[in-house]
């Protein structure tokens, strides 16, 4: 079981790697705002290995900790034009996402390097981090109501399934165990979620 997952854990450091270096290379103004494209893609991607998943619609924030400042504050999408703030990925075992990972490069404030996820369901998510469910996308629904954006995300789709292998993402987290490391190795961001979990437990929140 352990071998599984590991090799679980490689197929999607693998195909994230793959998304975030599409979506930097296609579009290189605003890629951290693209989560449907990115969301579309991994689809694809685990599809194409035999993997089963659903795109979820909601609301994300994390907590985001300045970089050259102990600065705090809760980034993320909550609202907006589109129906869903965010989308995001989920099979049966995991929730996968680029989005923690992409918020330093839209933060009004240079903020601490953050992890993609592929976190294991079985462990509760920290309070750091925040996933609110509006809708399971249906499997036929449009991408968008819009031709042209709708072929974009089909080259978009195109350009992740040809690529073979990408600079792998800087930060993976894949669930408790791999948080309570990073945070033993220094990593700022997960010590100030440590702490702020901390400090929502005593809270009750």
């Amino acid at each position: 079981m352990e071998e599984h997952g590991q090799r679980e854990v490689e197929r999607l450091a693998r195909i994230l790697a793959v998304v975030l270096h599409c979506l930097r290379d296609t579009f290189p103004d605003d890629f951290h705002r693209r989560c449907a494209f990115s969301a579309r893609a991994v689809r694809q991607l685990l599809a194409r290995e035999g993997v089963k998943s659903h795109a979820v619609g909601g609301r994300f924030t994390a907590l985001a900790v300045g970089r050259f400042d102990p600065r705090y504050a809760l980034q993320g999408f909550q609202g907006g034009p589109e129906r869903f703030p965010h989308l995001w990925i989920e099979t049966d075992r995991r929730l996968i996402d680029l989005a923690p990972h992409l918020l330093p490069f839209g933060s009004p404030f240079p903020l601490a390097p953050m992890p993609a996820l592929a976190w294991d369901k079985a462990d509760p998510l920290p309070a750091a981090l925040s996933y609110e469910p509006i809708e399971v996308i249906a499997e036929d629904a449009p991408f968008s109501v819009s031709a042209d954006v709708s072929a974009q995300a089909e080259r978009f789709v195109d350009c992740c399934l040809d690529m073979i292998a990408a600079p792998p993402v800087p930060y993976l987290l894949t669930g408790a165990q791999s948080l309570a490391d990073a945070e033993k190795r220094g990593d700022a961001w997960a010590q100030a979620v440590a702490r702020f979990q901390r400090s929502a437990v005593r809270g009750g929140l």
